[in-house]
């Protein structure tokens, strides 16, 4: 377990795809020392759906134990949010969310009351997470973390650990590459 990582990301998905008309895979990957893949658990979403935070909860529980969870930003399958603090509390594992560009929460807001109902909802939950993020200096660039259930200097540490090839930590990259060739997959095979 001390050296174990679940890494979470989502897939590809054509934009005729979004408000619900489509799904796409949302992935939840586990490694040992950073890339050796342990285990993958996978589900399929609805894209701008509400199903994210539950079904991450649910393939960390089929994955775990492990170290710490890592989310790839805070939107998934189109609009959905995952939920980190709700995931920690839930999971009882650490959890860091990786946002590797800066969000513009105005413009956020104004798309989400444009395109959803529960457009408050949403919007609360980023904001949440957005706010309580950390800048983070790598070799590459200046990403930025948000970590519930440890502390940010340990999230930073171990942030830094995993970073290989870019300012991705390398969990979440293989987790984007399954979860896209997963959902290409099933695209082309019309699944």
């Amino acid at each position: 377990m001390k050296n174990t990582i679940i890494a979470c990301d989502d897939g590809y998905f054509p934009q005729f795809f979004k408000g619900g008309k489509g799904r796409t895979i949302l992935a939840c990957i586990k490694t040992r020392n950073n890339s050796f893949i342990v285990r993958i658990a996978f589900k399929r979403v609805i894209i701008d759906g509400r199903e994210t935070t539950p079904t991450i909860i649910d393939l960390v529980k089929l994955l775990k134990p492990c170290k710490v969870i890592l989310l790839d930003g805070i939107t998934y399958a189109g609009f959905d949010v995952a939920d980190a603090l709700q995931i920690h509390e839930e999971t009882q594992i650490p959890v860091i969310t990786v946002q590797q560009y800066p969000l513009d929460l105005e413009r956020i807001k104004y798309s989400l009351k444009k395109h959803f109902l529960d457009w408050s909802k949403r919007y609360k939950v980023i904001s949440k997470i957005y706010r309580n993020m950390y800048p983070l200096s790598t070799r590459w660039k200046t990403i930025e973390f948000s970590p519930y259930g440890i502390n940010p200097k340990e999230a930073s540490k171990l942030l830094l650990q995993t970073m290989i090839y870019s300012p991705i930590p390398e969990p979440l990259r293989i987790a984007d590459h399954i979860a896209s060739q997963l959902s290409r997959l099933i695209l082309r095979k019309n699944l």
